[in-house]
């Protein structure tokens, strides 16, 4: 899928700028209504750096009904790689789509996907406090593969950061079900 500037719901200057034209690889898709696209590449600025963008969009399926609908972003990831540590640099959401568990949904499937890559997924210094709650849940859910780290090493009093590393990917929490099992009755 190519992206175009009429899918860009999500306002951001320099997304808007850099992806258009950009080529879409799907990653994903989050249960029946949403896809998860990749974007990767370097800025003319600082080619030292691969930037990859997880673009979040409602399905085609969802969508076909409503065909005068466009397909437009509602969400991304976009992360800054290098060697062998890709840091989120920013994420956003479309406000009408907040609280729904979208964004924990994303977070897991750009970080699966980085962790084929890299060695390890990090988080930036500043969170805002609903990154902040998705990163303690996946350190909940996932506690032997997230951890939150001292970003600038012992030294200093510094922001902390949380850290995913590799291998492995991050799974869902376990879901408990109650016995469905009809109780034998006594004649």
């Amino acid at each position: 899928m190519r992206i175009t500037k009429e899918m860009m719901a999500v306002k951001d200057k320099w997304l808007e700028k850099e992806l258009p034209g950009k080529e879409a690889t799907k990653i994903g898709t989050m249960g029946t209504g949403y896809d998860v696209f990749k974007v990767e590449f370097s800025s003319e600025d600082n080619p030292a750096i691969t930037y990859i963008v997880y673009a979040l969009f409602p399905s085609i399926h969802y969508l076909q009904p409503r065909l005068a609908v466009p397909r437009r972003m509602i969400g991304y990831i976009q992360f800054n790689g290098r060697t062998d540590t890709a840091t989120v640099s920013y994420s956003q959401l479309h406000y009408d789509y907040l609280g729904i568990g979208l964004g924990k949904v994303l977070y897991k499937i750009a970080a699966n996907d980085l962790l084929k890559t890299y060695q390890c997924v990090q988080s930036d210094v500043v969170r805002s406090p609903r990154a902040e709650g998705v990163w303690k849940s996946l350190c909940r859910t996932n506690p032997e593969m997230v951890s939150k780290v001292d970003s600038f090493g012992s030294i200093y009093p510094s922001p902390l950061r949380y850290k995913i590393q590799g291998p492995g990917s991050l799974r869902r929490r376990p879901v408990r079900v109650r016995s469905h099992r009809r109780k034998q009755q006594e004649q």
